[in-house]
C-alpha cells in the first residue's frame, strides 16, 4: 500500500510525473518543449524494474519457491484488476484490485478455492463483454439496433 502511494504520489504530484505524462501524450511534443527524453525512458524503465524486483522478493517470500512459472497468478489477478477497473486509470486498476481481492475473499469463505479461481476469470469475461473500458472508464454500449 506503501508502494501504491508513493508511486501514485510520484507519478501525480512531481515534475517527473508531469514529465512522464507529457511524453505519454505526445513524444514530439515532449521534445519541443524541452523534456529530456531518453532520461525519463530510463527513468520508467528503472523505476518498474524496481517495483518488479519489490513484488517478486515478496511473492517468492509468500510461495517460498521459486519455478519458471513463478509469479503469473499475481500477473493475471493483476490483468483482471486492471480490466476491472479500466486500463486508463491508475485508480481504477487500485479500485479493481479491491473489489477482485474482496469477491475473491468471498467466494473462497462460501465456496472454496477452486470455484474462487474460476470466478476470476468469469469476472474478466464479463468485464470485457459489459465493461471493456472498466468501472472507471466510462459506459459503453455493448448492442446497437
Amino acid at each position: 500500500l506503501a508502494v501504491l502511494l508513493g508511486l501514485a504520489l510520484l507519478l501525480g504530484r512531481s515534475h517527473f510525473g508531469l514529465e512522464l505524462r507529457a511524453l505519454t501524450d505526445s513524444r514530439r511534443a515532449a521534445i519541443i518543449s524541452g523534456i529530456n527524453v531518453r532520461r525519463i525512458i530510463f527513468l520508467t524503465f528503472l523505476l518498474a524494474a524496481m517495483i518488479g524486483g519489490v513484488a517478486g522478493f515478496m511473492i517468492a517470500m509468500s510461495d517460498g519457491q521459486v519455478t519458471p512459472k513463478f509469479g503469473l497468478w499475481a500477473t493475471m489477478k493483476g490483468l483482471v484488476a486492471m480490466v476491472i477497473g479500466g486500463l486508463a486509470s491508475l485508480r481504477g486498476a487500485v479500485l479493481g484490485g479491491m473489489l477482485l481481492g474482496i469477491i475473491e475473499a468471498q467466494a473462497q469463505w462460501y465456496f472454496g478455492a477452486s470455484v474462487r479461481e474460476i470466478l476470476v476469470y468469469a469476472i474478466l469475461f464479463a468485464a470485457l463483454i459489459l465493461l471493456p473500458r472498466g468501472i472507471l472508464g466510462g459506459p459503453h454500449t455493448v448492442w446497437r439496433s
